[in-house]
């Protein structure tokens, strides 16, 4: 099982498709992005999402303002992918570039 952090800009869409095959999820390309998003303002997908308690959005809001985007990237991990089990790195993949690349991120935790 793997999962990662999405960080939205005011009124910004994206896009996923479950790959089964590699049991992962990515981004589609524009144009398929521009389609849906045509469909989101037509409310073309409104009839299959559940009610939302509007008194839960001030709870929502008060948690959510915290996160930013500089929050973000200090706590996801360098891969950008959480995942429940350990990865295996490829061999062509050098120690030293995962060494700088998790010295870069704790330097910045620590700025």
């Amino acid at each position: 099982k793997t999962s990662f952090f999405i960080y939205f800009q005011e009124f910004e869409i994206k896009v996923f498709k479950w790959f089964e095959n590699e049991e992962q999820l990515k981004e589609v390309d524009e144009q398929e992005t521009r389609a849906y998003a045509i469909a989101i303002a037509n409310f073309e997908f409104d009839k299959y999402l559940a009610p939302f308690e509007l008194e839960k959005n001030k709870d929502w809001l008060n948690l959510t303002n915290y996160i930013t985007l500089k929050v973000l990237n200090k706590l996801q991990p360098i891969s950008k992918t959480i995942t429940s089990t350990a990865l295996l790195f490829s061999f062509n993949q050098t120690q030293t570039q995962t060494q700088t690349q998790g010295q870069d991120k704790i330097n910045s935790v620590n700025n």
